[in-house]
């Protein structure tokens, strides 16, 4: 899927990080704590969405926007 949206993205003329790609989860931005880090497990997770999403700052506060949804949406 990474693949097939970096070619997307190029032939439409974006220019993009040439960085290997690591998908990941965000925990956190900006924590700051006195605590130890520490090794997290691998799991295994089933996912039914992905989202593409934009972080920007809006009077002051960082939000993130969805700007591009794939998948089945669920409600908590």
């Amino acid at each position: 899927m990474q693949t097939e949206l970096s070619d997307k993205l190029i032939a439409s003329g974006f220019s993009l990080d040439t960085r290997k790609y690591a998908p990941h989860i965000m925990f956190g931005r900006e924590i700051i704590t006195d605590a130890a880090p520490w090794q997290i497990e691998p799991f295994a997770e089933t996912v039914s969405r992905i989202e593409l999403m934009r972080s920007e700052r809006i009077q002051g506060k960082l939000t993130y926007i969805a700007i591009y949804s794939k998948g089945t949406k669920t409600t908590p």
